[in-house]
């Protein structure tokens, strides 16, 4: 859960310095917006993924397969 946060925050410092530096925000552009949901939602799956391969790893140690 902590990555998710982290992630949040990361995006919103990125967010408010693409903003600082063009002066332009993150909604009045579709291109930012194309961009960023993508990559939102990779990192929500590939975190899943992992989370869900640790489950089935740490499943298999205890033996309940």
């Amino acid at each position: 859960m902590p990555s998710f946060y982290l992630f949040i925050v990361l995006v919103a410092v990125l967010l408010l310095l693409a903003k600082f530096f063009s002066g332009i925000s993150i909604w009045t552009l579709n291109e930012y917006r194309m961009m960023l949901i993508p990559i939102g939602i990779f990192y929500f799956m590939a975190s899943l993924f992992s989370r869900g391969i640790r489950f089935i790893y740490e499943a298999a140690e205890r033996g309940d397969f």
